[in-house]
């Protein structure tokens, strides 16, 4: 099997280097951009199985540059991993709702970056046709993190409601199938169906 490929967009050279060479270590292919203008470039070249982006860029910021990518038809399914010193929760809520799959900051341990780098990938598996779609299941309370943070208090049937516009909304295409109930844990999407 080939190896997984990352691009990472980050302008600070030795950031760069010390997280491309710990992912060579592991098994990546590795590719470096140091704005997003040479970004776009690599992504047209190739498209990547995932994206770490740093927030600031030289020439735009890499929540601009994420928006972007989660706009356009050719990558919007791209996993992208943030990556930035931004730590405040609004940061890390316009990082999330802008298209980030994850969410790091900086300082960061290698083990810890490598942690979640293979827990996205994961998460994206492609199926016969090359679609992805996610396998994980989760639970009510890990849905509730995801959205809104782990500080927020939501009544725990807010996602049930969720779930159930979400099924309907699906329904015309007979997609509704795929959201499948937990019993006692949660909920999966899944492309089998039972």
């Amino acid at each position: 099997m080939p190896s997984k490929q990352v691009l990472i967009v980050e302008d600070e050279r030795p950031i760069r280097e010390m997280i491309a060479f710990g992912l060579k270590r592991a098994g990546f292919e590795v590719r470096e951009a140091e704005d997003c203008r040479s970004a776009r470039a690599l992504l047209a070249d190739r498209r990547p199985d995932l994206v770490l982006i740093d927030w600031m860029l030289p020439d735009m910021s890499g929540l601009e540059l994420t928006r972007a990518l989660k706009r356009d038809r050719e990558t919007r399914e791209l996993p992208i991993i943030m990556l930035t010193a931004r730590a405040e929760e609004g940061d890390k809520v316009a990082g999330l709702e802008g298209g980030a799959d994850d969410y790091v900051t900086k300082p960061f341990s290698p083990r810890e970056l490598l942690a979640r780098i293979n827990a996205v990938l994961r998460r994206v598996a492609p199926t016969a046709d090359g679609e992805c779609i996610a396998f994980e299941g989760l639970v009510r309370d890990q849905l509730l993190d995801r959205i809104w943070g782990g500080n927020v208090y939501v009544e725990e049937r807010t996602i049930d409601v969720h779930i159930r516009r979400l099924r309907k909304a699906l329904e015309e295409f007979g997609y509704d199938r795929f959201i499948q109930t937990v019993r006692g844990s949660g909920y999966r999407f899944s492309a089998r169906t039972f």
